[in-house]
């Protein structure tokens, strides 16, 4: 096909690859391509800082997740391939495993455990749940959409709390 790649790891359908700049230098973005063909099959995950050493991919849920040699854990939107959330640091060599359906992810070390619920369209309750409330006009103003006015984001909590 006359493309170097390196790092090739297989997560469902997908073949992972990272290619070679012109230098021969790596830039740990990550190619999607079809295993036989070695064809592009979708947008590249860009933003990785290191290697990627696996991935676990079911092929079927929105989100892909990445584990790279510096112990960073990447969970990336399949369709767009941009970067969910901020990167997860692990403590320590351990083992990333999928649920059946996709929506929770554990990374276990020998020291420690930890479990991720990947249902992003779960994240808005989840958080009002944890909250108990709205955010304040000072919290929307530092974290909120600066494209929106400032409006109830729990609708079960009163705007004044």
């Amino acid at each position: 096909v006359g493309t170097t790649t390196t790092n090739p790891v297989l997560g469902g359908q997908t073949l992972y690859t990272i290619e070679q700049t012109d230098s021969g230098q790596r830039n740990f973005t990550i190619d999607r391509r079809d295993p036989e063909t070695l064809e592009p099959v979708a947008g590249p995950l860009v933003g990785a800082r290191s290697v990627m050493v696996d991935i676990a991919d079911d092929g079927a849920s929105d989100v892909i997740v990445t584990y790279h040699l510096l112990g960073d854990i990447i969970l990336w939107d399949r369709e767009s391939g941009r970067q969910i959330g901020r990167t997860i640091k692990t403590i320590g060599e351990g083992m990333m495993q999928r649920s059946v359906d996709g929506s929770v992810f554990t990374y276990v070390s020998r020291s420690h455990a930890s479990v991720w619920n990947l249902d992003t369209s779960t994240w808005a309750n989840v958080a009002c749940d944890f909250a108990g409330r709205n955010m304040t006009e000072e919290e929307w103003a530092e974290f909120g959409p600066q494209t929106i006015e400032y409006r109830a984001t729990c609708p079960d909590y009163p705007v004044d709390t």
